[in-house]
């Protein structure tokens, strides 16, 4: 019996296919999959004020859109990590908040949006 090798590279052919992939523009923008993601659940409030939309869950703001940039407040040790994440900075927004301007709206960067969004709305929902 032959065990799989799970160190063996990708076929170079597929692995070239799955990076393409993976690396093309999503549909939308980053503000607009915000719009939606806060759409699809309505214990989540979105506040616009000029060119800024505010996301509030129970009362607590979690997650921002303001141009390009999405900022979303998680807990200070992973807004700290995500910061160190291309196009991630820590933001002015305070403690525990993290700025996301992705220099390509491609599959990783709506991947990184994602799971930001919606962990800084578990934690605002937490309390």
């Amino acid at each position: 019996m032959q065990e799989e090798d799970d160190d063996e590279p990708l076929d170079p052919t597929a692995a070239a296919n799955a990076e393409r992939r993976a690396r093309q523009a999503v549909s939308g923008t980053l503000a607009q999959v915000l719009a939606e993601l806060a759409a699809a659940d309505p214990s989540i409030e979105a506040r616009a004020s000029g060119t800024v939309i505010e996301y509030i869950a129970g009362g607590v703001a979690f997650a921002r859109a303001e141009g390009s940039t999405a900022s979303f407040r998680l807990r200070p040790e992973i807004a700290a990590a995500a910061a160190r994440t291309d196009g991630t900075r820590a933001s002015p927004l305070g403690p525990g908040w993290v700025a996301f301007t992705p220099r390509r709206f491609d599959r990783y960067a709506l991947d990184r949006a994602i799971a930001w969004f919606e962990l800084a709305l578990r934690l605002a929902v937490a309390g």
